[in-house]
Parts: structure tokens; C-alpha cells; sequence
């Protein structure tokens, strides 16, 4: 509603009529603008009901441990023939190789070095970045389990981290681990003994 307001207003200080033909509005009538509320009003009542009952159907889905589709874009997965989540075996190899490393204490960005150096594409296909070694490593999904609802849409429908405005769910053993839950809560406990050191 305010979208189509502010935009149909600078249409009319400009001198420019906009008709709406079905609803058969003129917003440079006096009555228009009124009819143009109205009718945005019910339109934004009806695209957030849809949207509410999009999100209710995420939820269900989620509370009952099912996945989104999102997750089978996580590197070193894929979804299989019975839509379960499956390794890549290669990128498995990668993202075990820099647990290893991580846990021996070399830091992110020498382990994006060595990666970029052996000529290990990354994800999207191009040199690793220090941030995207970071998300491996803190990604529960290569340990096995599965956070849910990790974003959500604000009130401009832009997704955002999901700081506890929607409820949350973690799924432990969803699929296949690549390293084991041990060495993944050791290097987390390495990772957040060097943010402490940078931090002082």
C-alpha cells in the first residue's frame, strides 16, 4: 500500500494520471487516491494472510524435523533419488581436509591459501574466501545435524538471521556426518579460543 501510494502521489505531482482499468480507479480524481487505499489496504490484508499461511506450512514442516530446499545447496551435499541429503564424496574429502587442518590450529585464511594454491574451486566455483572456510567450519550440517528456520522475513520481506524472532529448530543425526561430532565441537572450541585472543 505505501509502495503504490508514494509512487501513484509522484505520478500525480508530476501531472500523470495512472489508471487501475478492473477496479476502474483514476488517481487523478478526487475520489481515486480514497478508492487506491482502500483497495491496497485489502490487497496487502490478502498477500500477508498468504504469507502467513506460507510461513505456517514452513513450520509444520520444520517442527516435524523436514528440511528446506535451501540445504541440499550446502557444499559437499546433495539430495538423492529418495530426496534424502547425500555426501559429495570430492568436496567431502575438501571440507574433512580443513577440519583437520583447523583442528592442527592453522588459522582460516592459511587454510584458503593452500585450497586457492592446489586449485580447489570453491562453491561457486572460484577462489576460496576466508569467510567461506569460516561457514564450513561452523556449519553443524557437516557433523550431521540440521538447524531450521535460520532466517526470516522482516516486515519488508527481506530475509534476515534469525535472532530469535521465529522459533528454531536443531536436528541432531538428520543425515550423514562428514567429520564427527567430536572434532567438530573441537575445532569450534579452538575457533572461539582465537576470537577470544583477537578480541583482547
Amino acid at each position: 500500500t505505501e509502495t503504490t501510494l508514494n509512487t501513484t502521489r509522484e505520478l500525480k505531482s508530476l501531472g500523470i494520471g495512472v489508471f487501475f482499468q478492473l477496479q476502474n480507479i483514476n488517481t487523478l480524481t478526487i475520489s481515486g487516491e480514497l478508492l487506491m487505499t482502500i483497495q491496497g489496504a485489502f490487497a496487502q490484508a490478502e498477500s500477508e494472510g498468504a504469507s502467513q499461511v506460507g510461513k505456517m506450512v514452513y513450520q509444520r514442516k520444520f517442527s516435524q524435523g523436514i528440511r528446506s530446499h535451501a540445504s541440499a545447496a550446502t557444499y559437499a551435499f546433495k539430495v538423492d533419488e529418495y530426496d534424502e541429503l547425500a555426501v559429495v564424496p570430492e568436496e567431502a574429502k575438501v571440507v574433512k581436509l580443513m577440519f583437520d587442518l583447523a583442528e592442527q590450529g592453522v588459522w582460516a585464511s592459511k587454510i584458503k591459501e593452500k585450497l586457492n594454491r592446489d586449485g580447489i574451486p570453491s562453491p561457486k566455483g572460484g577462489k576460496w574466501t576466508d569467510s567461506q572456510i569460516a561457514r564450513v567450519l561452523r556449519n553443524v550440517m557437516y557433523k550431521g545435524d540440521i538447524i531450521l528456520q535460520k532466517t526470516h522475513k522482516d516486515s519488508h520481506r527481506r530475509s534476515r538471521p534469525n535472532m530469535g524472532e521465529e522459533d528454531q529448530w536443531y536436528v541432531t543425526g538428520n543425515h550423514p556426518a562428514i567429520v564427527s561430532p567430536e572434532q567438530w565441537e573441537r575445532v569450534q572450541a579452538d575457533l572461539a579460543e582465537r576470537r577470544k585472543h583477537l578480541d583482547t
